[in-house]
């Protein structure tokens, strides 16, 4: 029987450590945030990327922290959060 010493939600690692899985995320997920995002920055041709960036973020949190805040860890941030942040940021221009 294996002795599983680590698990979570990309990698399964065992004692003996030549024994692992991880599974990968679906590439075709790429696409289909990067239109959304796009779709995004097309309403607003003037912002730099890194604008875009924060004021999805900003949006998503409805405050002023800024990619500092400890909230807005991007590491951590899965795509469906993304996803959501452009959408949340595209509903409220579109209110």
């Amino acid at each position: 029987m294996k002795n599983k010493v680590y698990e979570d939600e990309n990698i399964r690692l065992y004692r003996d450590n030549k024994d692992y899985e991880i599974k990968t995320r679906d590439p075709a997920r790429i696409p289909l945030l990067l239109l959304k995002l796009c779709a995004l920055w097309e309403m607003y041709p003037d912002w730099r990327f890194g604008q875009l960036v924060e004021n999805i973020i900003v949006s998503y949190h409805d405050n002023h922290i800024g990619v500092c805040g400890v909230e807005n860890d991007l590491w951590h941030w899965e795509d469906e959060q993304w996803e959501a942040a452009i959408l949340k940021m595209g509903e409220k221009i579109n209110a």
